[in-house]
């Protein structure tokens, strides 16, 4: 019955796995310039909600963890990949390959070239957003 129960519960995880990857290569491979507008604005939302609240990043983290930069992270990323596909369009190599996007380092040096890009700038924008928050925090910069 407990090996049973165990089975369940890999098996569950696997495909909430597969799920979570599925959905993420289908936004991934997506070139209509909807996607781009809904992750664009996203991130503008974050930017106004973030300059408008008196909230600094030790309440921010008090709160919800590092949850709201990972999520300025992912937000982020998707704006600056599908935005490079809307500036630089995908060869057909590219739309082919169905490496995972888990892996940065695809078959297609193409998607590997702007995979790559897309997490440093996107890396880049959360430390600004960061070093926004800190800079907005009285409190923390006597801290420092």
């Amino acid at each position: 019955m407990i090996k049973r129960i165990f089975q369940l519960n890999r098996v569950y995880r696997e495909a909430k796995e597969k799920a979570f990857e599925a959905t993420v290569n289908a936004i991934e491979a997506g070139t209509d310039p909807l996607f781009f507008l809904f992750f664009l604005a996203l991130t503008i939302l974050s930017w106004v909600a973030v300059v408008s609240t008196p909230i600094g990043p030790i309440e921010l983290y008090e709160k919800f963890g590092f949850y709201p930069l990972i999520v300025f992270f992912v937000v982020s990323y998707f704006s600056f990949f599908l935005g490079s596909k809307l500036i630089v369009k995908p060869t057909v190599e590219e739309l082919t390959d169905d490496t995972s996007s888990f892996a940065l380092f695809s078959a297609c040096k193409r998607r590997e070239l702007r995979s790559l890009f897309s997490v440093g700038v996107s890396l880049f924008h959360t430390f600004v957003f960061l070093v926004y928050l800190i800079s907005k925090d009285p409190k923390l910069l006597e801290l420092l």
